[in-house]
């Protein structure tokens, strides 16, 4: 009767403490799941700053690389307009085509034949000249740009501050699930020793009460005129120390 009370008060401590050991499991993972959800919030909130930062940064750089090139139109119109007129001008002219269609105008060719040409290389020194004017205009613009991009390197130091932050709060939620598991091996550790203290005790209750009933069995087969007192009273004393030392175990 002692042995089984003391195993109902060991058995109750021991589920009071399987389910104190679960509670704590299930703290753990609610405070886990709090943390991810913060981290992920986090997260949520960085890519929005950063595309809003963006989108800011890129709006006030189209107007100044488009208003080159619309300007710069009136300039390739009116130049291919002068060497048109002054390219027809040469042919046009009927005294030149009398003086070719005659017999007597091949010398007169000939002498005409060199002003024609300075005359066309004049008249094509104006096409060269707007490619030469033309790269400067995108060194305006680049130059523009650039001084819009100035702003950026705050903006950079915020991303990289903001990646810091981040990849700071990735590592505590990895620390946490790491100390998580280590808890979680360590409950089962104790969780297999409660079980293995449990199934010892039920192997000493089995082993006193087997030396019980033989205990009865040898005082109840024994005669009458043989037993001795003494024998009896040995064999209670060892009988409760036995029970003792595995109540103190």
């Amino acid at each position: 009767a002692v042995a089984s009370a003391e195993e109902d008060v060991s058995t109750m401590r021991l589920r009071r403490y399987q389910q104190r050991l679960l509670e704590q499991n299930r703290i753990h993972q609610r405070s886990v799941e709090v943390a991810r959800q913060r981290l992920e919030e986090y997260q949520r909130a960085l890519r929005i700053r950063h595309n809003l930062t963006a989108a800011s940064l890129r709006t006030p750089v189209h107007p100044v690389l488009l208003a080159p090139p619309s300007e710069s139109h009136p300039s390739d119109v009116s130049l291919p307009a002068s060497s048109s007129s002054g390219g027809s001008s040469v042919p046009s002219d009927p005294s030149t085509t009398n003086r070719f269609s005659s017999p007597d105008a091949a010398p007169l060719a000939d002498s005409r034949s060199e002003p024609e040409r300075v005359a066309k290389r004049l008249l094509d020194r104006p096409r060269a000249s707007p490619p030469a004017a033309m790269p400067y205009r995108p060194d305006a613009g680049s130059a523009g740009t650039s001084a819009t991009f100035d702003p950026m390197t705050p903006t950079s130091r915020d991303a990289d501050r903001r990646r810091r932050e981040l990849q700071e709060a990735q590592r505590r939620v990895v620390a946490q699930r790491a100390a998580l598991a280590l808890q979680k091996e360590q409950q089962e550790e104790e969780r297999r020793r409660a079980e293995e203290e449990l199934q010892r005790m039920r192997r000493q209750k089995e082993a006193l009460q087997a030396l019980i009933d033989a205990d009865g069995r040898s005082g109840s087969d024994s005669p009458s005129e043989s037993w001795d007192p003494q024998e009896a009273e040995r064999k209670r004393l060892q009988l409760l120390a036995t029970l003792l030392r595995a109540i103190e175990e």
